[in-house]
């Protein structure tokens, strides 16, 4: 097990009289994790697995979400479970960076940005899934704030003064 970094469990049981029963567990593959410029695969549980190379040609790898921040793989697990929430939402999903040891922002292959709450993030997430349906097409939205409990803060690319528009759910 300690050559062969993929496995988790292995399970060896003797079955008498000449039979040998092995068990092999991988973990299962959530992100890609960057820390101090060096990439490590993760599972939702954070465990780490170095990062080859040659997974850079591999399709099972290449959509794969990319974390950073000190202590994302650790916190896997909350991203993880709020990303099974919506399969559609978590699809468009590109890289998510732990802020703070404490909270996620959220960043979208168009570029969008959600920065989530510190807590309660499944009800925050939940929240987004309603907003993403009025607003999946709109390109103009630079990122949505729901640090704020109750409140979504949207800031578009095109207000030229930047200002936070809020919306109410």
């Amino acid at each position: 097990k300690s050559r062969l970094p993929w496995l988790d469990t292995i399970t060896i049981k003797r079955i008498m009289p000449n039979i040998l029963e092995i068990k092999i567990t991988e973990y299962q593959p959530f992100a890609i994790w960057i820390s101090e410029d060096k990439k490590f695969i993760i599972d939702k549980e954070g465990n780490q697995i170095p990062y080859l190379d040659e997974y850079d040609n591999n399709e099972e790898f290449k959509n794969m979400i990319i974390l950073s921040g000190k202590g994302a793989n650790h916190n896997a697990k909350s991203l993880f479970n709020i990303l099974a929430i919506n399969s559609e939402i978590s699809a468009e999903i590109y890289s998510a960076n732990w802020v703070g040891s404490r909270r996620w922002d959220i960043r979208f292959f168009d570029g969008l940005v959600v920065k989530l709450p510190e807590i309660e993030i499944s009800k925050a997430w939940n929240d987004l899934i309603k907003l993403h349906e009025k607003i999946k097409n709109d390109k103009s939205i630079k990122s949505i704030d729901l640090r704020i409990r109750g409140k979504i803060y949207i800031q578009y690319f095109n207000n030229k003064s930047n200002s936070v528009k809020s919306l109410s759910m």
